[in-house]
């Protein structure tokens, strides 16, 4: 079975904007499908799906499989230097920004 597949960059964008960029038929699932599920089905009337209500988020049991597989392939990272990326402030390093 394939591993999911990256689109394209990370990055904080306009719904709106994000759907009118996609051409082929799409899978959604999470929060934001949930929330945004009449803008979706607007914009990609007949490119839409939606997961199953007990598929709609990520299970940590997903991510180890998919950690897996990418381990058994030599797809590895360094522990030592790793470090998650982030795309917006939190709501304390908002608020600290504020406060400076």
């Amino acid at each position: 079975r394939p591993l999911p597949e990256k689109i394209g960059e990370e990055r904080v964008v306009e719904p709106e904007e994000y759907l009118k960029g996609l051409d082929e038929e799409v899978i959604f699932l999470g929060d934001g499908a949930r929330k945004y599920v009449r803008l979706i089905e607007e914009i990609l009337p007949d490119k839409s799906f939606f997961a199953s209500p007990h598929l709609q988020y990520i299970k940590a049991s997903a991510v180890a499989l998919i950690g897996m597989k990418k381990f058994s392939g030599g797809d590895t990272l360094d522990i030592m230097t790793f470090t998650p990326q982030y795309l917006r402030l939190s709501e304390a390093e908002k608020k600290f920004r504020v406060i400076r």
